[in-house]
């Protein structure tokens, strides 16, 4: 399983939203719910298995944004940082 905590960053591995970015804004023991700002926003999160991502960042300092639109600029902003 993936060691994943609230405020990180993984990228879905299964299903119609593979290769999408998300934040884990709950973490139980064995599903996540996950937010992207546009299809998932923080008011409707997706339950995800935990097998079913891959973490790809940690951040420092990153906290749950206020609002989607602030959630989709952190997300497109590290997608951009990761195509580098």
């Amino acid at each position: 399983m993936t060691d994943c905590r609230v405020g990180d960053v993984v990228r879905s591995t299964k299903g119609h939203d593979a290769g999408g970015l998300f934040l884990v804004l709950e973490a139980g023991e064995t599903h996540l719910l996950l937010a992207d700002g546009k299809g998932r926003k923080l008011s409707h999160p997706k339950r995800k298995s935990r097998r079913h991502v891959e973490r790809l960042q940690r951040p420092e300092s990153l906290e749950v944004p206020a609002s989607d639109r602030a959630l989709r600029k952190v997300l497109s902003a590290l997608a951009e940082s990761q195509t580098r």
